[in-house]
């Protein structure tokens, strides 16, 4: 990933200041954002790393613990009218939106919509994934999106930890690969967040989204036990929850 903004040449004083400058500059002029304790300034460090593919944008930020609050105002060079997931890598984090407040652990993700107000709280030395998701992204998927804001999806479910190993290991491979191939994992990464957050709001998922997000299930199962003289198709149709029939048909397509 490519490095936008560290805290390493900075000096200690100035640093709390440079990183929220990059931020409102940059992402979002909204932002705002206040130290946990003014003491902890003096040993204050950022490091921001990006990976654009195609129109979405995959940051990683390493930074110390604080917090921070977003109150949209206008559309203008910010992000302010788009989506982002927001995945935990290390450390804890606080976010609410819409009245509600979601606690992430390692590998948990939530949704929040950037077009209106919410908040960040984050206690000590932490690492996340921030994925912007243009907003046309997911016309028609996801309804009114205060049903599903600030409600973490926890890394030990089904869909979670399909999402966490997938961004773990592909996301540092997409723009790596030709630009078809990379937009057809972004599609699965999409339609995997897409069904994580069908369930939170009670909707079934498209058709084609379901499909697609099956489909990466039983290949996550067949690269898992490739190795295993007793896998079957029987075995992987089973561990997809579908019917042999089912499995083959979605392989035909």
């Amino acid at each position: 990933m490519r490095s936008i903004f560290t805290t390493q040449d900075i000096p200690d004083l100035e640093r709390f200041g440079a990183f929220r400058d990059i931020v409102k500059g940059r992402f979002l002029s909204s932002y705002d954002c206040g130290m946990s304790a003014p003491p902890s300034q003096s040993r204050f460090y950022a490091n921001i790393t990006e990976r654009l593919v195609l129109d979405l944008q995959f940051l990683q930020l390493e930074l110390n613990g604080h917090r921070a609050t977003s109150t949209p105002r206008s559309q203008g060079i910010s992000q302010e009218g788009d989506f982002y997931i927001e995945l935990q890598r290390f450390g804890t984090s606080q976010l609410s939106q819409d009245g509600r407040t979601a606690f992430l652990r390692q590998g948990d993700f939530c949704f929040f919509d950037m077009s209106r107000p919410v908040s960040w709280s984050f206690d000590d030395d932490y690492s996340l994934f921030k994925i912007l998701i243009p907003r046309e992204k997911f016309p028609n998927r996801l309804g009114n999106t205060q049903n599903i804001t600030a409600k973490a999806i926890r890394c030990n479910s089904v869909t979670g930890v399909l999402v966490y190993s997938f961004i773990l290991k592909y996301v540092p491979f997409l723009d790596a690969i030709p630009p078809l191939h990379a937009q057809h994992l972004a599609d699965i990464l999409l339609n995997l967040i897409a069904t994580s957050l069908s369930e939170l709001s009670m909707t079934a998922p498209t058709q084609s989204l379901w499909h697609s997000t099956l489909f990466y299930i039983a290949q996550q199962y067949l690269e898992k036990h490739l190795s295993d003289p007793k896998l079957s198709v029987t075995e992987c149709a089973s561990a997809c929850g579908i019917s042999v029939r089912s499995l083959q048909k979605l392989f035909q397509e």
